[in-house]
């Protein structure tokens, strides 16, 4: 388990990585939503490149990042990545 809470004791559930800030709206409006169920979610607003954020999530011990960026944006729908 390499240290990483097991998800429904995860204090970092999950971790919304908005591809650039013209998508902080649509990472904030998923963040609702994941409120609104009950997870322990937060947004990453720092401007750095998506791999970056990524990487930094993985070191963190976050379970799952939300990946936000155009495509999702346009289809209403988002992107898991487990971590």
């Amino acid at each position: 388990m390499d240290g990483q809470w097991p998800f429904w004791l995860s204090p970092k559930q999950i971790r919304i990585l908005p591809v650039s800030d013209k998508y902080i709206e649509f990472a904030e409006k998923v963040y609702s939503r994941l409120k609104l169920e009950h997870f322990e979610v937060e947004i990453d607003y720092i401007d750095r490149k998506l791999n970056k954020k990524v990487r930094v999530a993985y070191l963190d011990k976050v379970n799952y990042a939300v990946v936000v960026g155009d495509k999702e944006a346009l289809s209403n729908k988002i992107a898991i990545k487990d971590l």
